[in-house]
Order: C-alpha cells, then structure tokens, then sequence
C-alpha cells in the first residue's frame, strides 16, 4: 500500500515517470537496436557479395555481436514487471523475514517460466537450421531483426 503512495508521487496516471515517457522510450531503443542489427545485416552481406572468393566470411557466419544482445537485455531490463511489482507492493507489508522468503519464492517460481524453455528450443533449432538450411538463415535473420524493430509498436499493453 505504501508503494502504491509512493507509487503514484513518481509516474502519472498516463504511465509517464516526471515528464518521460518511459513505454515511449523503451520502445525506440528497441526499434534503434533493431535498426542498428538491419544496417549490420547489410554490410555483411554486401561485403560477402563483393569478395566471393573469400574463405573469411565462413568463420563468422552465425555469430553475434555481444554488444547488440547486451543492449537488447539492458532494454529489456528496463520494462516493468507487472507481477514483480505486485509481489514487491505485497512484500512491503509483510515482516521482513516473510517478504524475503515471498522475494525468493517468486525468484524460483521466475526461473522456470517458458522463456527460458523457448530460449533453449530456439537455440537448439538454430543450431539445426544452420545445418539444414543455411541458404535460409541468412533471410531469417533480416526477418527477425526487422521484426525487433516493428513488435514494441504493435501491440499496447
């Protein structure tokens, strides 16, 4: 309850914190990052077009950079968790012995969502594609990355 007071000193009624739009700017950077993986994607493919005699451009096929994935996680970070705040507002009236076993129960119950389930499929079936359909992934990718730029604004929660 009283994070609910506190709560509602900071962000508005119309889901801005002070005068930032916190949704608003989640969703650029997203879509910046997206972008960001876009141009990549073209200066690698165009780099492959001009020296197809390279045996270079084989070692790097399939690898990602680890500056694009930290800044889609840091992004990510960023959004809140309906249920994490609830857990936290409950937590705040509970002794504090009770709200930390409640913080560890919702951390435990977190770690076994789907994500991580989908998370690991989508790592094994990227693996399988590479070696069925290499022609493909490369399209895949470009799918994928302008899909990063267009899904924050689809869908308003």
């Amino acid at each position: 309850m009283a994070s609910a007071v506190v709560g509602r000193q900071f962000i508005g009624e119309d889901g801005f914190i002070g005068s930032l739009n916190l949704r608003l700017a989640v969703q650029v950077v997203m879509s910046g990052i997206g972008l960001l993986m876009v141009i990549r994607w073209i200066l690698e493919n165009r780099k492959h077009k001009s020296c197809s005699g390279c045996s270079g451009h084989a070692k790097k096929e399939g690898k990602t950079g680890n500056f694009a994935v930290f800044l889609a996680g840091l992004a990510y970070g960023c959004t809140p968790c309906a249920p994490l705040l609830l857990i936290i507002g409950y937590a705040f009236t509970l002794p504090v012995a009770l709200a930390g076993m409640t913080g560890a129960a919702f951390g435990l119950a977190s770690a076994f969502t789907p994500v991580l389930l989908l998370a690991l499929l989508s790592g094994s079936l990227s693996t399988k594609m590479a070696q069925e359909i290499p022609h493909c992934l490369k399209w895949f990718r470009l799918a994928s990355y302008v899909l990063l730029m267009v899904m924050p604004f689809l869908f308003r929660l």
